[in-house]
């Protein structure tokens, strides 16, 4: 019997953790009052009498993993264990957020080491999981250095077994936070808790102060909102997910290292024959002038991987002549499984040659929380016809003196005809590292769908359904992992022609644009088209298990601050905001959400943030929290880069979220601008699309 969906609400079982046993360096970092230009988690002030929603009221749970989350249960307390350096009673009622208690540490004083924590065992298969706290310091320490040196602190996360923290799973606020009152903070805690399944951890809290100046620091009210699965359930998603950010230095340039073999795997056994599509997306970027940085997903077990040594798929991100440029990469591939047969998938990195000295790095924004990583893994069973197709090419085809207007066929192991066996909606991607030989030439990718002239496909003549631009104004021989996506309702029995093709963005005579990186071992990066099939949906705007918003307009952005998120189509003509989806599901869901744009700017220097929101009647997840990448071209303008965003999002039945396509400079450029939308051909932009796809049982 499939249980489905678990949606657990978990209000704070127990640990005798020494005080020393809470590192949690993901935020060694001083976190300072609120700053402009951190990626990370920003303080949400408490008002007097006021609740932060955490999630919607029509949460399943379970028995309850957290107890006495509030300290409300009066002495002993024995949800709790405490230690303190001083022998201080650790929760008091002299400055609750809520109730009567809290937790109260270090208490006034000078060389304090003060903690509570308490312990459960992580589920077996967690979809989502984050944690959410109230805190409040106060302290007389100087704060006249910036940053402060961070010697009084108080830290709040999860540590496993040994006291071992990881996968930013917890932060830290130094003396130099600056707000007052009680504050809000939050956790993802996804990547952690999967890398600990079925182990014990705990959730601390500690106050940490030196020998100078004293410190108060208080902890109330905390909630784990989690959202599970049955291990073996291929219903949904598998994903692994890090806000952290690695460095690779010194690649030789021809051996894959694991990114993160801990957050960044995943362990998947089919009950049933099937193909899984499974995608990496990441920030990358470098250093040092000349080095890109190559991304691939690798898989073992069964009769994987196919070529030793290598990975199944891999991208090139890259600018030849641009440093601190991410570069939103996103790898995607269909692998055959068998039932029964144990699986990892990982994903890994390298340079594209020999660095000695340099270093590439993934992740973008500011310490401690950087943008995410994630690798996702969707188990579709093998069927008859199929509702899975991919095709692809490794060879590097080239194209000379493109007039910049007329799209041209890629590979032929780029096409395939599709007849579905039902109507519904197909989803197609297309994903190619392009590139030019040329400085000031950049390269488009389209996906043209015809019906055989049955007068719905194409839908403009001589035109893509979907297409992306991919450029370097100012980079040669600097891949750039294009991905394109679009959804299309299509009818039963009708056979589709589906194909890649290309052009340059401008007449080339004597230039030319490439695709496909490389090459490793003779075989150029892949270039890769796929179709989904979601039988019976019969709207992109109602689902029920697809829903996709496109817009062909030029978005501007003036005079961001570089640190709040601004509505993508806010800026749109008309009254209606074509970025937005709004999704009431029937049941429990887990909602894989995307975000496909040609993002630029006329300003050097300026790299450009696509974040998705997502918001419910009494809660609002921030396009930080639910995922986000940065685009840039730290020496090129007029360079779009086809960036894609991915994130993973549990839904309530019967609750209606709002989500949105949102975006932001990566710092203040009050005199510069960013846009969205490449071109135009015809009058219309490349397209930005905003889509959701439901995993419901």
């Amino acid at each position: 019997m499939r249980r489905g969906l678990i949606f657990v609400l978990m209000m704070a079982a127990v640990a005798n953790l020494p005080v020393s046993a809470l590192p949690l360096r993901a935020a060694a970092a001083s976190a300072s009052a609120p700053s402009v230009r951190s990626q990370g988690w920003a303080a949400v002030p408490h008002a007097a009498g006021s609740r932060t929603a955490i999630s919607s009221s029509n949460l399943t749970t379970q028995a309850q993993l957290l107890q006495d989350p509030g300290f409300e249960a009066g002495s002993p307390w024995p949800a709790w264990t405490s230690s303190s350096s001083g022998g201080r009673s650790l929760i008091d009622g002299s400055a609750p957020h809520a109730g009567s208690y809290s937790a109260h540490l270090c208490q006034g004083t000078d060389g304090c080491s003060d903690q509570v924590s308490q312990a459960f065992t992580a589920p077996g298969r967690v979809l989502s999981a984050t944690l959410t706290f109230w805190f409040r310091l106060e302290t007389v320490d100087s704060t006249v250095a910036n940053p402060a040196p961070c010697n009084d602190y108080v830290a709040v996360g999860l540590v496993d077994g040994s006291g071992g923290s990881g996968a930013n799973s917890g932060l830290h606020y130094c003396e130099d936070w600056g707000a007052t009152g009680y504050n809000q903070g939050s956790i993802d805690e996804t990547g952690f808790l999967n890398a600990q399944a079925g182990q014990p951890v705990s959730l601390v809290a500690q106050g940490v102060t030196d020998a100078r100046g004293v410190s108060d620091f208080y902890v109330d009210d905390f909630t784990l909102t989690m959202t599970t699965a049955d291990r073996g359930d291929a219903t949904y998603p598998f994903s692994a997910v890090s806000t952290s950010q690695y460095r690779l230095s010194n690649s030789d340039g021809a051996s894959w290292t694991d990114l993160d073999s801990t957050y960044l795997s995943l362990g998947v056994t089919p009950a049933v024959d099937a193909l899984a599509i499974a995608s990496g997306n990441a920030d990358l970027w470098t250093a040092n002038a000349g080095v890109n940085q190559d991304l691939g997903i690798a898989v073992s077990g069964g009769g994987y991987p196919s070529n030793g040594g290598q990975p199944e798929a891999w991208k090139e991100s890259g600018g030849f002549a641009g440093t601190f440029s991410p570069n939103a990469a996103f790898v995607q591939s269909v692998v055959p499984l068998k039932a029964g047969t144990a699986y990892s998938f990982r994903l890994q990195w390298k340079a594209n040659h020999p660095t000695r000295g340099g270093t590439i790095f993934a992740g973008a924004g500011l310490a401690p929380i950087f943008s995410p990583i994630r690798l996702t893994v969707q188990l579709v069973p093998q069927s008859s016809p199929p509702s899975v197709m991919g095709s692809s090419s490794r060879n590097q085809p080239r194209l000379l003196n493109a007039d910049g207007m007329t799209w041209h066929d890629l590979d032929a192991g780029t096409e395939f005809s599709y007849t579905p066996s039902a109507n519904g909606v197909i989803v197609l991607s297309g994903n190619a590292d392009l590139w030019t030989e040329n400085a000031g030439l950049n390269q488009d990718l389209g996906i043209t769908v015809s019906d055989g002239g049955r007068g719905m496909y194409p839908t403009v003549p001589g035109q893509p359904e979907a297409w992306k631009e991919s450029g370097g104004f100012a980079g040669t021989f600097s891949p750039n992992a294009a991905f394109v996506q679009t959804s299309l309702p299509v009818v039963a029995g009708v056979p589709y022609d589906i194909k890649l093709q290309w052009k340059t963005n401008q007449p080339a005579r004597g230039g030319g644009i490439r695709a496909g990186a490389g090459p490793i071992n003779g075989q150029y990066s892949p270039t890769t088209l796929m179709l989904r099939l979601f039988p019976g949906v019969n709207s992109l705007s109602s689902g029920p298990t697809v829903y996709d918003a496109a817009s062909t307009q030029q978005y501007r952005l003036d005079g961001s601050d570089g640190a709040g998120w601004i509505d993508l189509d806010s800026s749109a003509t008309g009254a209606a905001k074509p970025l937005t989806l709004s999704i009431t599901p029937a049941s429990n869901c887990v909602a894989i959400l995307s975000g496909n744009a040609d993002l630029w700017t006329a300003t050097a220097g300026f790299n450009q943030d696509l974040g998705i929101q997502v918001s419910w009647p009494g809660g609002v997840l921030s396009s930080r929290a639910v995922g986000w990448k940065e685009s840039g071209g730290f020496a090129g303008i007029f360079s779009p880069n086809a960036a894609f965003v991915q994130a993973i999002v549990p839904m309530n039945a019967g609750t209606t979220y709002t989500v949105r396509l949102q975006w932001k400079a990566n710092h203040s450029s009050m005199a510069s601008s960013t846009f969205a939308g490449a071109g135009p051909i015809h009058g219309n932009f490349s397209p930005t699309h905003l889509s959701a796809q439901l995993a419901c049982p």
